[in-house]
């Protein structure tokens, strides 16, 4: 298919070529069309864009273009880019190096029904051209039915160049009439290639033609500039002239010199509202046709200062006469013509250009990145993507270095339907910090990753990957982050990937993978790698179970293998399995707190420090300052001897837990840690006098800054909102689906998610089941599994954590009386308000509409569904990372929708009726683009359960977010 695609593009571009022999140097596409026609106007052979591009969709037969003096054909098509791609780019070839006009027209037209004013920009090759903005024009309505029309002079070295349009908001959706390229041959514009910059026209004046003449173009001018009748002057005498005009390949075309202003004494010329420039470039022509003998000789003034001294226009006879320099501006360039002293005859001009200097954009993507990225494209059939990677905004699925020249840092290929192998070609993006091959299906790795030596993130889970697990991994010394998960690896897991590195690993649901029975990760002290696979506390048999495990790895052909699957029972911390034995029974085992064949109760090592009561008071100094309360205890800020600053909480001296229960809590959470949670430094264990040491948190919880003590002077604007909500999600899915068995936290409020300087977000008081009295007392929210008497589940979580989100959004408090199942109306008030589809009456005021719309209502549906009544019906947490991450993208404007598989498996949820599963998900695209997304009728969020990673689609009759295990 590739392959045919290519062979289509060249027979295309053939074509054309032969077909617009009879304009040498010129390309005319026609975008939204297919096949060739000639202007009857200007004799140009015009072609379909579908050789040039192979995104966007069309549109055809816009009426309005009907209406139009100029263009009328051009303009009834056109071809609009509606997904999420960063940019559209057309790739035009050039026959040799040298100085080109590129002109791009635009007609809206309001194609899409949808009357919006579309806001994109606009690129050459590297180098940003300019933002196309229908909201610019004072009379909006009219600004769609006349086209916009751009034009640069650029510099070409290459074999083509790239035009490209850029997304610059979900809420836009960029858009192409016309496309131009023509060659400018000759000395004409030598500055272009000279100074290596791109010129913009500002305007391109015919001046002093006759009355209701038209645009001057070609065949009229070879080069087809478009010469335009200036306005201005009109009470001047002009000069219009049969007589012949020198020729020359620098100058207009006869038809414009032969007409112009004269003035026995001056006037004036002038441009306004210049497009920001810090250097323009202006060039005026003058022909004296009269037939005089005397001269004609004037000054020229730029906003009052002497710009030209005693510009001779009739000292070349019927010659044409150029002048042409940079020129500063600011906002307007007003140019005076005064007949010099000595001068017989007043001034005279005959035509007049303006352009905007831009400089060129040299630093475009390392060339040996730039080839990598070829072979990707070709070999994972990654289709649409030109242009230059990095520069000016990158590809969705790479990102790029600062550095000159721009280098490829990340790559971020997840649930693509990538198949095969990882090509060997990867390991030379020697620059790579990020490796998302996650959720596709390669089947083989490359053995040597030691060339990724700036790899900080390989994310290789949910793929179909065999062989053993690489030993280069351990040499990644920046390496941060290494997931295998639901792979088919066999063997042994290298010991040295958690003895000498410093990175977090996860390798579960490998079947054919031994991995070493080991705690979640050290100790805040230790170094080795922090293993995520298992997070429990030991017992007597613990030493069993790795003994049996390690034996069973060595020995598979004689023994069954480990079967941990079979529950028997589950506690807080640790899950009671059946193990078999090589006769075929099973014995129980308890890998924490149980026994298998008597014996003492093994304590596990706690890899945190243990402090004297003495030393707790000292860092207290005396338990002086009081900063909360927690589920188990008083909050208080201390100091240690090293001078770490902490939070210090207390325990009830009623606990019933017995010296080896409290220090078998103490050691689970000491191995518990993620960048997201709140880690455990320090405990003391004496008589009556027990405490835990936490980690201190600076900048308080989030409900601290979202209605308490420091929304005044310490607010938090819409996206650290969302950061410090996506950061907090992380670490209850950490707790959900890294440990085994899993935690619950049970407690779930914004006063339990604490930020540090940066503002990132930890989630504290997790894992404190048994040294709390009652889960309920403190739980904030009353939800329905409290009410029947059901188990907690990680479904409770993710309902307390849907009502943080819902505080994130309101900045108000959830009930009156915080716990009182009469008074906890948050998400009441919110469904009530979002029933007409105004979203804007939910939302802190403090923020003031700084956000994204579509954003807000991302967010908002999910926290709707994950308080759902019914614990099956709200998302897992895994979902709920997914759909933030993706809220933050349709924030920052870099969201890329992927389909989710029409062979998915769709939940649907109910808001008072049953929603039909049928091909609405499907609908066009153009419902999404509102002027006012606000306002829209409130649904409920559609999960999809596929193979394929997250994606999610807005849409204004149903909003859909897929969510992908």
């Amino acid at each position: 298919m590739g392959a045919m695609r290519y062979l289509l593009l060249v027979i295309s571009i053939v074509c054309l070529l032969k077909s617009s022999s009879a304009q040498p140097g010129f390309i005319s596409i026609d975008c939204g069309t297919s096949g060739n026609y000639t202007d009857p106007a200007t004799g140009i052979t015009w072609t379909g864009d579908d050789g040039f591009i192979s995104t966007g969709s069309s549109v055809a037969n816009l009426p309005t273009a009907m209406q139009l003096q100029e263009n009328k054909k051009q303009m009834s098509s056109l071809r609009f880019f509606d997904d999420s791609r960063s940019k559209h780019c057309y790739v035009l070839p050039v026959g040799a190096s040298g100085t080109y006009l590129v002109r791009a027209m635009f007609l809206y037209a309001n194609y899409d029904k949808e009357a919006t004013n579309p806001i994109f920009d606009l690129a050459i090759d590297a180098t940003l051209w300019r933002t196309i903005d229908f909201t610019l024009d004072r009379d909006v309505t009219n600004s769609w039915f006349k086209p916009t029309v751009v034009e640069v002079l650029v510099p070409v070295e290459n074999s083509n160049i790239s035009v490209c349009l850029i997304r610059t908001s979900s809420a836009y959706t960029p858009f192409i009439s016309s496309l131009e390229l023509r060659s400018i041959t000759g000395s004409s514009y030598s500055y272009v290639t000279k100074s290596q910059s791109i010129l913009e026209n500002v305007g391109r004046f015919n001046c002093g033609p006759a009355a209701n003449s038209s645009l001057v173009r070609f065949p009229d001018d070879s080069f087809d500039r478009i010469w335009v009748p200036s306005d201005q002057n009109s009470g001047l005498q002009t000069m219009s002239s049969g007589g012949p005009v020198a020729p020359s390949d620098n100058m207009p075309p006869s038809v414009v010199l032969q007409s112009g202003w004269i003035s026995d004494g001056g006037f004036s010329f002038y441009w306004h509202s210049l497009p920001p420039a810090s250097l323009y470039y202006a060039a005026f022509y003058f022909a004296d046709l009269t037939g005089s003998k005397d001269t004609r000789i004037m000054d020229i003034s730029l906003n009052g200062k002497l710009w030209y001294a005693d510009v001779n226009a009739t000292a070349f006879g019927n010659s044409a006469l150029s002048v042409s320099t940079e020129v500063v501006a600011m906002g307007i360039a007003n140019f005076s013509f005064a007949k010099s002293s000595g001068s017989s005859l007043g001034p005279i001009l005959n035509a007049a250009e303006l352009y905007a200097v831009l400089s060129v954009m040299n630093e475009t993507t390392y060339r040996p990145d730039v080839d990598v990225l070829n072979i990707l494209q070709a070999r994972f059939n990654l289709r649409g993507w030109s242009s230059d990677p990095c520069s000016p905004v990158p590809w969705n699925w790479i990102s790029c270095s600062s550095a000159a020249p721009p280098r490829v840092t990340g790559l971020k290929l997840s649930g693509v339907n990538i198949t095969g192998a990882l090509p060997d070609e990867v390991l030379q993006l020697t620059m790579l910090a990020d490796l998302f091959m996650d959720h596709n299906m390669l089947i083989s790795i490359p053995e040597d990753f030691t060339p990724l030596v700036n790899l900080e993130r390989l994310h290789l889970q949910n793929n179909r990957l065999t062989g053993s697990v690489p030993d280069s991994f351990q040499k990644l010394r920046q390496l941060k982050e290494l997931f295998l998960d639901n792979n088919y690896f066999n063997g042994t897991l290298p010991e040295q990937l958690m003895n000498t590195s410093t990175f977090m690993i996860t390798a579960y649901a490998n079947p054919f993978l031994c991995i070493p029975y080991q705690y979640v990760c050290g100790g805040e002290n230790t170094d080795h790698t922090k293993l995520i696979i298992i997070c429990s506390a030991g017992a007597a048999g613990s030493v069993l179970l790795v003994a049996l495990l390690i034996f069973c790895c060595r020995r598979r052909r004689k023994l069954r293998p480990l079967n941990l699957t079979n529950r028997l029972g589950s506690g807080y911390f640790g899950t009671a399995y059946e193990m078999y034995n090589s006769d075929g029974s099973t014995t129980p085992v308890h890998p924490v707190m149980g026994t298998s064949g008597g014996g003492a109760p093994f304590i596990p090592r706690v890899d945190v420090p243990k402090f004297t009561y003495e030393e707790i008071k000292t860092a207290t100094d005396n338990f002086r300052v009081q900063t909360g309360e927690g589920v188990i205890g008083p909050i208080y800020q201390g100091t240690l001897a090293n001078g770490k600053h902490v939070a210090v909480i207390t325990l009830s001296s009623k606990s019933t837990l017995t010296h080896d229960e409290f220090t078998t809590e103490v050691a689970i959470l000491s191995k518990i840690q993620h960048k997201n949670l709140v880690c455990l430094v320090g405990y003391c264990d004496e008589p009556h006098r027990r405490v835990l040491v936490f980690e201190y948190m600076a900048k308080g919880t989030i409900r601290d800054h979202l209605y308490g003590k420091l929304t005044a002077s310490e607010p938090v604007n819409w996206k650290q909102r969302l950061e410090i909500a996506l950061n907090a999600a992380r670490g209850l899915q950490f707790l959900h689906t890294q440990c085994a068995p899993r935690i619950i936290h049970g407690d779930v409020k914004s006063s339990n998610i604490f930020l540090n300087e940066d503002l990132a977000a930890k989630v504290a008081e997790f894992g404190l089941a048994k040294l709390r009295e009652d889960i309920t007392a403190t739980s904030g929210f009353m939800i329905s599994e409290f009410s029947t008497g059901e188990k907690l589940t990680t479904k409770s979580d993710v309902f307390n954590f849907g009502i943080v989100l819902l505080e994130c959004i309101c900045g108000r408090k959830t009930a009156k009386t915080e716990g009182a199942i009469e008074n906890m109306n948050i998400i009441q008030w919110v469904k009530s308000s979002l029933q007409d589809g105004n979203i804007h009456a939910i939302i802190d005021p403090a923020l003031a509409k700084n956000y994204n719309v579509e954003a807000m209502w991302h967010v908002a549906e999910l926290a709707l569904l994950s308080t759902d009544g019914r614990a099956v019906s709200r998302p897992t947490m895994t979902q709920v990372v997914r759909a933030l991450a993706e809220a933050i993208e349709i924030e920052s404007g870099t969201f890329v929708a992927i389909q989710p598989s029409t062979n998915s498996s769709v939940v649907t949820l109910k808001d008072g009726k049953d929603r039909e599963r049928d091909g609405r998900s499907q609908r066009k695209r153009s419902s999404r683009r509102h002027v006012d997304r606000a306002h829209r009728p409130m649904k409920l969020v559609n999960i999809h359960l596929s193979p394929h990673r997250f994606a999610g689609k807005l849409d204004t009759a149903t909003q859909r977010i897929s969510l992908c295990d």
